[in-house]
């Protein structure tokens, strides 16, 4: 899927935040489904108490002194108003039926009892706002009495004895009405520093996974590079322990072959050298020309064989490479043996690389399309990330089946083994290794034109 990232950092991430996203509106949903349920035990046993005492109080008075009583007892902590019936629930409120019965353990009689989580009635509202503004000099409050505008509260509402409704509410001040607005902030907070902290944990988790993919490219130019320090967590030290065991490894296989080579390639020359001098003592011309072929082709593919197996080993240095001046010297050289080369340059930027392996590299390529296609044509495209150096031939072309066999070594087509241009076979192995030894690579294609086109691409 094209919504999933393809590095690991990001695929780490993505599952964080997705993880966290779910935990948080799983986590919000179930706060707000006991939304009611919170603001209702905001109340608490104490108001409970306080209605069972007031209730008290008022059935050892006699009911004409209730209304001066119940005005008395208003206040703005817990309202308290008579009414001759009940008042219905409004919409949206919340019945708080686990709390009534518990309100009914504070009742000095049994009677009916209804608790809400509502607003307040408008026109209990505007009652009380015309009392606070107007009230008898007995009932004036001080400040701290007088009631904010408050939007939500618990409304309980109680049957007394002589049938008329005692109703109290208990204001739930803002912070309370609005709690979930700052607890969806606390949460989003929450959330914001839980994708910081996983932002840097990701990255100091995959940088020792970067240090080791860098370390892992650049073995391929230079064997011999900087071992990885041996440092971090256990996990991260044990890789790059693993690794540098590993270059070790490598280093000592390459060089024992590379002595295994000189030395093959000295006890294979040295009896051709001893064929050569007695095949100069033969008599009969013919005989000797015949033995010089065989002997010459044992050479070139001893000579060959030895390039191809050594491949991109070298003790050459790194250096800046002017592309277009060698190309130029490669024109030159082949133009001098009877090859048609063309070039088709453009501003290229130097490019870092072992020039003599580079060297015999673009030259295998242009030697091959000039020889077995008619002429060389060069095209260099330079871009911020890589290099592409293109030779194109005029020659029949292959079949796009065949196209990987020609890397195989040895592997010539058919309608290539002729005398004139006979080879071994070699060449585009000796190149694609030399390229890969650079971090790049060499790749054939078929080009609408017709012919063949060998694309080397070096990274920047």
């Amino acid at each position: 899927m094209r919504l999933i990232p393809k590095t690991l950092s990001g695929r780490l991430i993505l599952i964080l935040l997705v993880g966290l996203l779910l935990t948080q509106i799983v986590g919000t949903a179930i706060l707000l489904k006991d939304r009611g349920r919170v603001l209702s035990d905001r109340a608490g046993i104490h108001m409970f108490s306080r209605i069972g005492n007031i209730l008290t109080l008022l059935e050892e008075l006699p009911e004409k002194r209730w209304e001066h009583v119940v005005s008395t007892l208003d206040s703005a902590t817990l309202q308290v108003w008579l009414d001759d019936q009940a008042r219905e629930a409004e919409a949206g409120t919340i019945e708080g039926n686990r709390q009534a019965a518990v309100l009914k353990r504070f009742l000095p009689y049994d009677t009916d009892v209804r608790v809400y989580i509502s607003p307040p009635r408008p026109e209990h509202m505007r009652r009380h706002r015309v009392q606070n503004e107007h009230p008898p000099h007995s009932l004036q409050r001080p400040r701290w009495r007088q009631r904010p505008p408050h939007h939500l509260g618990v409304h309980v509402q109680v049957k007394a004895a002589d049938g008329r409704w005692i109703n109290f509410r208990r204001p739930l001040a803002d912070r309370f009405a609005h709690w979930p607005e700052k607890v969806l902030a606390y949460l989003a907070l929450l959330l914001v520093s839980a994708i910081v902290l996983s932002l840097l944990a990701v990255r100091l988790l995959t940088r020792p996974l970067k240090t080791l993919a860098g370390a892992a490219e650049g073995l391929g130019r230079d064997m011999g590079q900087d071992p990885l320090p041996e440092s971090g967590s256990s996990e991260v030290a044990a890789a790059s322990r693993a690794f540098n065991t590993m270059q070790q490894r490598l280093l000592r296989y390459i060089q024992g072959r590379s002595r295994i080579l000189a030395a093959v390639s000295h006890d294979l020359k040295t009896p051709i050298t001893r064929l050569r001098l007695r095949t100069e003592m033969l008599q009969d011309p013919a005989v000797k020309d015949k033995f010089n072929q065989d002997l010459d082709e044992m050479e070139l593919m001893v000579t060959a064989s030895l390039e191809f197996l050594r491949g991109s080993e070298s003790n050459e240095q790194q250096v800046r490479i002017d592309i277009p001046a060698l190309l130029e010297s490669l024109k030159d050289d082949m133009e001098e043996v009877g090859l048609k080369v063309r070039l088709d340059l453009s501003d290229t930027a130097p490019f870092t690389g072992r020039p003599n392996l580079l060297k015999r590299c673009l030259a295998n390529l242009m030697e091959n399309a000039a020889r077995y296609g008619e002429e060389a044509r060069i095209q260099v495209r330079d871009t911020a990330s890589q290099l592409v150096i293109s030779v194109f031939d005029k020659g029949p072309g292959v079949p796009e089946s065949e196209l990987e066999n020609l890397f195989r070594p040895f592997y010539r087509r058919e309608s290539s083994r002729d005398e004139s241009t006979a080879g071994t076979g070699l060449g585009l192995g000796i190149a694609r290794n030399i390229a890969r030894a650079h971090g790049g690579d060499v790749t054939l294609h078929l080009p609408a034109s017709g012919g063949l086109e060998a694309r080397v691409i070096l990274p920047r």
